[in-house]
């Protein structure tokens, strides 16, 4: 029961689209993460579960915010339909 899905937002990668100037950086970083995670794999694996656990609270807040400006714009179209 640990495991199973949660109804917490958290960030996921999929959406994120990189520009060509950011990409050598990212490519670099990525190759950086993986030359860490072969030398140090526990100490790497620690710092990425710490940094996920971080984030949790954090885009749940920023999801609540967004879902906030969300409901404003939906509630102030469905007030503009009836005027």
């Amino acid at each position: 029961t640990f495991l199973m899905i949660s109804k917490i937002p958290t960030y996921s990668l999929k959406g994120i689209k990189v520009s060509r100037p950011f990409l050598i950086f990212l490519l670099l970083l990525i190759a950086t993460y993986f030359g860490f995670l072969i030398h140090y794999p526990f100490n790497t694996l620690l710092f990425t579960g710490f940094l996920y656990l971080l984030l949790i609270p954090i885009s749940f807040i920023h999801f609540k915010i967004i879902k906030k400006r969300s409901s404003k714009v939906s509630d102030s179209l469905i007030s503009e339909d009836f005027i």
